[in-house]
């Protein structure tokens, strides 16, 4: 007799600071700059890379040969965050050079590219262009608005969005609401509270769709984005 009861999806956590255990229902991926790793018992999936802060203390030449030791060792689920920011001080030049080492290296591995854009949305799009990348790159933590989200999402990247989306009446609520389902993700980046499972009630009302749903649609975009055969039970 057929099982009509409909599966949910696990909540996928694209981008995250913290382990998740793997009895919580929960898909996450954890953030590791060059020079961490996770612990030998962990089971989860995770992403390596070097991060734009790191440029404020060590130089691109002595990180690039740390990365790629830590991509063959460590075989991540996927490259970043790697990206530009204009916040800092750090050489503009040393910061777009690097981003497109990494994003080569994701590339040729055929790996996601998790990108950390303060400000630099622009300079993205003209590297993915210039250099003619297709690969999945995903930017995390939007807090743009709606013109430059469809600018990214029309060029084919994912947008992640994360506690932000917690403040009502923004502009960010209005770049969610025009994202595609089809290229969006969840994210708690380092931040505790809201909880994964908050961001997708709140982000499920402003779709104005169910949170299974929502969880299915973001299941199947991890599933395609990360090209991880997962197995119902």
């Amino acid at each position: 007799m057929p099982n009509n009861q409909q599966i949910i999806s696990p909540y996928v956590d694209v981008h995250t600071h913290k382990a998740y255990s793997n009895n919580e229902h929960i898909v996450g991926v954890q953030s590791f700059m060059i020079g961490e790793a996770p612990a030998p018992e962990y089971q989860g999936m995770f992403s390596t890379g070097i991060h734009p802060w790191q440029l404020l203390a060590v130089d691109p030449n002595v990180l690039k040969p740390f990365f790629l030791e830590a991509i063959e060792k460590l075989q991540p689920h996927a490259i970043g965050e790697a990206g530009i920011d204009l916040s800092i001080s750090a050489n503009l030049n040393k910061q777009r050079n690097l981003f497109i080492f990494q994003a080569a290296e994701a590339e040729k591995r055929q790996l996601p590219l998790i990108i950390h854009a303060v400000r630099s949305y622009s300079e993205l799009l003209g590297i993915r262009k210039k250099h003619r990348f297709s690969g999945r790159w995903i930017v995390h933590g939007y807090r743009g608005n709606s013109q430059t989200c469809r600018s990214l999402w029309e060029a084919g990247l994912f947008i992640s969005f994360g506690a932000a989306l917690m403040y009502t009446a923004t502009s960010l609520e209005d770049a969610f609401d025009d994202c595609p389902l089809n290229q969006l993700f969840l994210e708690t980046d380092t931040v505790q509270s809201p909880t994964i499972q908050t961001l997708y009630a709140r982000a499920a009302s402003i779709k104005q769709i169910s949170e299974d749903e929502l969880r299915n649609t973001i299941f199947a975009n991890f599933a395609g984005c990360f090209r991880i055969p997962f197995t119902e039970e």
